[in-house]
């Protein structure tokens, strides 16, 4: 797992993201952000929070990403 030069965000999760740790989330209103299903991805979430705690979402460098379907090479993430 890299770590190294990461930017993180603090912002506050919209519902309960406890088991989206490692996903894309997205901008759902001010500081708030909610799993991405489609659209813009802002970051991928690092912790574990429940509804309205506080989400440190990775903006900037190399981190693990988990995936709802199989990817294959070459495939946009």
């Amino acid at each position: 797992m890299f770590h190294n030069d990461v930017c993180y965000r603090s912002m506050v999760a919209s519902g309960d993201l406890s088991t989206m740790i490692c996903h894309i989330v997205t901008i759902i209103g001010d500081n708030k952000v909610s799993h991405a299903t489609a659209g813009v991805a802002y970051g991928v979430l690092r912790n574990k929070p429940k509804d309205g705690e506080d989400a440190s979402v990775a903006i900037d460098g190399q981190v693990d990403v988990r995936a709802g379907a199989a990817l294959a090479a070459g495939d946009w993430v």
